[in-house]
């Protein structure tokens, strides 16, 4: 089962569409073409200027390998809206009844 990495942005309702538009540019160009990465969704709330990456992984390893790595081009692409991690296993994955 695949493992959630969750990254928090608190951006401000001033800079919420720079800041989403980064994490969504960063992770479709460059986060995307790592072998052990399955996919994102990007997440917004207007009202208090938060973005969330929450995005699927082979393991939480394999997303601290790459950050780590990478560290300088991340932070150069996202740095600036102070970005905080969590990592997170999956319980369970619940499927539409009626699909």
């Amino acid at each position: 089962m695949t493992q959630i990495v969750m990254v928090e942005f608190a951006a401000g309702p001033e800079r919420i569409d720079a800041c989403a538009a980064a994490v969504e540019k960063i992770t479709r160009e460059f986060v995307s073409l790592q072998p052990a990465f399955h996919g994102a969704h990007v997440h917004r709330e207007e009202a208090t200027g938060m973005v969330w990456n929450i995005m699927e992984w082979d393991a939480h390893q394999d997303f601290i390998e790459f950050r780590d790595g990478n560290a300088d081009r991340i932070g150069a692409a996202l740095g600036e809206f102070g970005p905080k991690g969590r990592m997170l296993d999956v319980s369970g994955i619940i499927k539409p009844a009626f699909t």
